[in-house]
């Protein structure tokens, strides 16, 4: 049951995450600068998500509810990336963004 559950997850929830996040990704920036701001907001979030388990591992606590406060360290960070994914730039492409026209009249 777990080889199972293992397979499912390495290819059917892992495959809709990576289907998704590029083009998420790409329409957030401009194309003049597309490729740095993917490389360099990957590059953060894998950063800052590495630490993520270690944190939690530090608010873990001992007893029947000592996950609770790894429960709400979650919270928080899916909150966070919820206000980030609807305040975020829009699609680049329909000129519906946050950009401003600087970059439109660059090129």
């Amino acid at each position: 049951m777990i080889a199972l559950f293992a397979f499912v997850k390495m290819t059917l929830f892992f495959s809709c995450y990576n289907g998704v996040w590029t083009s998420f990704f790409a329409e957030q920036f401009p194309a003049p600068v597309r490729f740095t701001g993917m490389a360099v907001s990957n590059q953060l979030g894998d950063l800052l998500a590495g630490f993520a388990p270690m944190v939690a591992a530090m608010l873990l606590l001992p007893g029947p509810s000592g996950w609770l406060p790894v429960a709400i360290f979650g919270a928080v960070a899916a909150a966070i990336d919820a206000v980030a994914v609807l305040v975020g730039a829009g699609n680049a492409r329909d000129g519906e963004d946050s950009h401003g026209t600087a970059w439109r009249s660059a090129g």
